[in-house]
């Protein structure tokens, strides 16, 4: 099952359905949106007790916590993609390091990843490693 598949319940043609609809909104129509979901999306958690989080999300069938991981994930990647001023080299190492991982799964396997200005390494699958 893809990553995109597993994140709509109606899988891959969902998500276009929903791009598409979406697609005409202004700025503002986008940002209200954006801000009612994300007052939903935090109070829901503010419920959550310790326990909660290790309980299971049907997203990529993870935790609560993964959960929080993707919304913290995603607004940097937005951020990027939406030319608000803010480049990969800004996110936080550790950020940079989760992003790695959770797409690492999108690599052909055998790659294998060696940044230069921080001491992690990744390597996807089996094969011969590619640099």
């Amino acid at each position: 099952m893809s990553p995109t598949s597993a994140t709509y319940d109606g899988g891959v043609a969902e998500r276009n359905a929903i791009t598409e609809t979406t697609a005409g909104r202004s700025a503002t129509e986008h940002r209200a949106e954006l801000a009612a979901n994300t007052a939903r999306l935090e109070a829901a958690w503010a419920e959550a007790g310790e326990t909660d989080r290790s309980r299971p999300v049907t997203f990529r069938d993870a935790d609560l916590a993964a959960s929080v991981r993707a919304r913290w994930r995603e607004v940097w990647i937005h951020m990027v993609d939406l030319e608000l001023g803010v480049r990969p080299d800004d996110w936080p190492e550790e950020l940079a390091a989760h992003v790695i991982d959770f797409l690492l799964c999108r690599l052909p396997a055998g790659t294998r990843l060696r940044p230069e200005d921080v001491p992690h390494q990744w390597t996807a699958g089996d094969g011969a490693a590619v640099r």
